[in-house]
């Protein structure tokens, strides 16, 4: 610009101000108009095509919406035309031009358009009050810049951040209404909301979590177009010439809420990771507001994608790509693989989904670790689970569980038949049943003639080697022979802990033996229960054997021809028939309706299990049923030491019969070869007092507890118990026998002595055989 243009410039800038505005604020305007022109600021013109095009779109009536989306298809196949964005540009500018124009005439205006009234709203300042205390007026256009700037979270020259009341305010000492000083408030709060939403992104996008950084981006990706809300409004400021307050109000009252919900939402993922950050999010989704719930629900399925990309893969391929802790299954790596099932994998409960019910959770934990227990334990690295329809989001949950269904479906499934079909669950537990719930009866009582003259040993006597020999023989002898040999080799000899003064039948017990991954369901603790039940009905198999076992039918017969004999040889088998009958009904109790009734209710559940869980959860149930029945079992703990007490008595008795007969046939014998040498004087002899006093006291002692016994069961709450106690007197024969068999030990000790009469000559003088 030549020098004297540039002298006219003051003067005509102060002929244009005059026109517009009071005299006596000219000189405060003047030099800043005369910087503006002095800048090298030009206007930028975007050479966007769509974005100019949205801008006209913006500003026409929604009638006119389609016309000009017709009339620009029409200008994009134009040909020639390589700069079609000058030509909407153009379009734009013309707009915006109040020119009246008469079609089909190059003529010029008929008559200017009365001149519109100056807009005061955008270069009259605002005032509030004159005189000495007067605040500084401001011009509306620079109110609009300042709100610019502050929505952004940026101070400007009149709208700054107050740490007082924690927004952007106008300043104090600046002159405008309060009506307008409420509005720059109200859109202010849109910039502090910004803030706190970027403080939340600049401080955890580089944080060690997945979910985080997801919320990051999402947050980001709802900050972009504010971004271009913001670019909208400053176009319309910079190029329209438009803009006011009330427009912004407008435009920002959408963003305004949207803008708070995307804080709340920072506010609420503060400290959180993972599980937990979702559990926050989805809270929010509970909103009536459609709107609301619709950007809530579209960050939560973002943020979810880590979490729902680690179901898939822990679901499907049994892995856990989790380097940041985030998923609700843990894995503790130190654990073997033969405790894989019950120790390796577990939830962690604070990033468990809290929308999540526990049945879905459980069954997600699940499925992984049958695909791991597949590979790992049961060798079946080449499986692979086929991968249902893509999963869905993690808000639909009807859809997620359904997916989660179908893929447990198929991993556990095959778990199961691996485990029924390869190895052989079901002729396990058979073989369990067979040799340690005494199932084989035929193996048990060869068993327990080759072995009971060893048990009789001190146990630190017997050697483990001895009476796996004698395992093998009673296997041989048995119909056991014709078992298989997967399951034959693994039973075994066991000795309990041997503790001073112990035999070897104290000691004594037979041992199956299991591998992986059948350990998984025979775990040690199963196994423990399983020896205890074989140690309780061996010990009345002991009993039984023993009672059966004295067979000298022939001999008695003979010894109770001799009157003076006859009662106590009468009353001792009337006791070992009561004792037997005890035991063999209590035998009967325990082997048909504890063992195989258990066995049968055992196996009808295991027709219908569906994951190795519930195979877990079948077999415990099982081996609870048989500790509880069989006396076994905390709440019977007196009822079992009421009947131990009973057997006690029981294997006494053997020894005092054995040793009454013995004495019996030893003296017929002396007192038959006295007859046969015709001595000529009366044989007088006594038999063993000890054993006749021994069997009245087992006698008492027996009855006495039997009847406690009795009583222990009826009066338990349990059906099975009560029946029990009835079936064990179902003549009533212990409620009136104790008056009687007190008579009868009266009788039996009042008799010091036997005379042999003339009779004994016709007994048959055949050896005894004891």
């Amino acid at each position: 610009m030549d020098p004297d243009s540039a002298k006219r410039v003051p003067v005509l800038i102060e002929r244009l101000l005059k026109q517009e505005l009071p005299a006596e604020v000219i000189p405060r305007y003047q030099p800043y108009f005369l910087r503006l022109l002095a800048s090298r600021i030009n206007p930028t013109v975007v050479e966007d095509e769509s974005q100019i095009l949205n801008s006209i779109l913006r500003r026409i009536s929604p009638q006119n919406t389609a016309k000009l989306q017709d009339l620009y298809i029409r200008l994009t196949r134009s040909r020639g035309l390589s700069r079609r964005w000058a030509i909407l540009y153009v379009l734009s500018k013309l707009f915006d031009d109040n020119s009246v124009a008469i079609p089909g005439s190059s003529l010029e205006l008929l008559a200017p358009r009365p001149p519109e009234a100056p807009k005061i709203k955008e270069k009259i300042p605002i005032i509030s009050k004159k005189g000495p205390d007067a605040q500084m007026p401001v011009l509306e256009k620079e109110i609009l810049r300042d709100i610019l700037f502050a929505i952004q979270g940026i101070e400007g020259k009149y709208i700054t951040f107050s740490m007082l009341e924690d927004s952007y305010v106008i300043q104090p000492n600046i002159g405008v209404p309060d009506p307008i000083r409420k509005m720059v408030g109200e859109l202010a709060e849109l910039g502090w909301l910004y803030k706190k939403v970027v403080k939340y992104i600049d401080t955890n996008i580089e944080q060690p979590s997945l979910t985080s950084q997801s919320l990051c981006y999402a947050l980001q990706s709802d900050l972009a177009e504010y971004y271009r809300l913001i670019a909208l409004l400053e176009q319309q400021r910079d190029e329209l010439k438009d803009l006011n307050l009330r427009k912004i109000m407008l435009w920002c009252t959408e963003p305004l809420e949207r803008m708070k919900w995307l804080a709340i939402i920072s506010d609420a993922a503060e400290g959180l990771k993972g599980g937990a950050l979702v559990s926050s999010l989805y809270s929010y989704t509970l909103i009536g507001n459609p709107s609301v719930k619709a950007i809530i629900i579209r960050i939560l399925d973002e943020v979810s994608m880590p979490i729902v990309q680690m179901i898939q893969q822990w679901m499907l391929e049994g892995e856990i790509n989790d380097p940041y802790h985030e998923f609700f299954v843990s894995t503790n790596l130190a654990t073997p693989d033969d405790r894989l099932w019950t120790q390796k994998y577990s939830l962690n409960t604070e990033m468990v989904p809290s929308f999540f019910t526990p049945q879905l959770a459980n069954k997600i934990l699940l499925t992984g670790k049958s695909i791991n227990f597949l590979r790992r334990c049961c060798k079946e690295e080449n499986w692979i689970a086929a991968s249902p329809l893509e999963l869905p989001k993690i808000h639909d949950l009807v859809g997620l569980s359904k997916w989660v269904d179908s893929a447990a479906r198929v991993a556990n499934a095959e778990l199961v038949k691996v485990l029924f079909e390869k190895y052989r669950f079901k002729e396990h537990c058979n073989s369990i049943r067979k040799y340690l719930l005494l199932g084989q009866g035929d193996f048990h009582h060869i068993l327990m003639e080759l072995v009971n003259d060893t048990l009789k040993e001190k146990a630190e006597k017997i050697y483990k080697h001895n009476l796996f020999s004698i395992l093998e023989s009673a296997i041989k002898s048995s119909n056991a022979q014709f078992h298989d040999l997967e399951f034959l080799n693994r039973l075994d000899v066991k000795f309990l802990e041997v503790s001073p003064g112990d035999i070897g039948w104290d000691v004594f017990t037979l041992d199956y033996k299991v591998d992986p991954p059948l350990n998984t369901i025979f775990t040690p603790q199963a196994m423990e229960k399983y020896l205890r039940i074989f140690k309780f009905l061996w010990r009345l198999k002991r009993v039984q054997f023993s009672l059966n076992s004295y067979q000298a039918g022939r001999e008695i017969i003979m010894l109770q021809k001799m009157k003076e004999i006859a009662p106590i040889i009468h009353s001792c088998l009337l006791r070992k028939t009561e004792i037997l009958h005890f035991v063999n009904n209590l035998m009967n109790y325990l082997m048909v309706e504890v063992v195989e009734g258990s066995w049968a209710e055992f196996m009808k559940s295991l027709d219908s299990v569906q994951d190795l869980d519930q195979i877990i959860e079948v077999h415990n149930a099982f081996l609870d049923k048989l500790i509880m029945k069989s006396f076994l079992g905390s709440e019977t703990d007196a009822i079992l030491k009421q009947l131990l007490r009973l057997l006690e008595p029981a294997l006494r008795f053997r020894q005092s019969q054995n040793t009454l007969f013995l004495s019996a046939k030893e003296e017929y014998d002396r007192l038959s070869k006295m007859l046969s040498e015709d001595e000529g004087e009366d044989a007088i002899s006594r038999i063993s007092l000890e054993s006749i006093e021994d069997i009245k006291q087992i006698s008492e002692i027996f009855s006495d507890g039997v009847n406690k016994f009795r009583e222990q069961l009826a009066e338990t709450d349990r059906n099975h118990l009560k029946f029990l106690a009835f079936r064990l007197d179902f003549n009533e024969f212990y409620s009136y026998s104790q008056m009687k068999r007190a008579d009868e030990n009266a009788k039996m000790m009042n008799i010091p002595f036997f005379r042999v009469e003339d009779d004994i000559e016709d007994a048959d003088q055949e050896e005894f055989k004891f």
